[in-house]
């Protein structure tokens, strides 16, 4: 519910019960309605502005998570390259141990 409807069911409360309401307590009703109002109002830009920003970050979320993937695999990539060479080291200080026994043997 906002403010204007507020003011309208307070307004037909008071002029139901036939109460006589002076002049000047209507303006002082009218002026903090019309303050209410605009707070109301600034708010609800407050949120519109919040919700903008929420989006804007939601979305640098979504992309530094996708670039948080594209790291990890990677990351794997890279592991397994180091398996492979870690596999071919091997193999290759195997050679040089043949090599140097056949160097002894000479």
């Amino acid at each position: 519910m906002d403010c204007t409807e507020i003011f309208i069911k307070l307004v037909k409360k008071v002029t139901s019960n036939k109460q006589q309401i002076p002049q000047s307590h209507v303006e002082v009703l009218q002026s903090r309605f019309e303050v209410l109002q605009s707070r109301f109002e600034v708010l609800q830009n407050r949120v519109e502005v919040l919700q903008s920003r929420f989006e804007v970050l939601q979305n640098r979320v979504e992309v530094l998570q996708s670039r948080v993937e594209v790291l990890q695999s990677r990351v794997e990539v890279l592991q397994s390259r180091v398996e492979v060479l870690q596999s071919r080291v091997g193999v290759l200080q195997s050679r040089v141990g043949v090599l140097q026994s056949h160097v002894e043997v000479l």
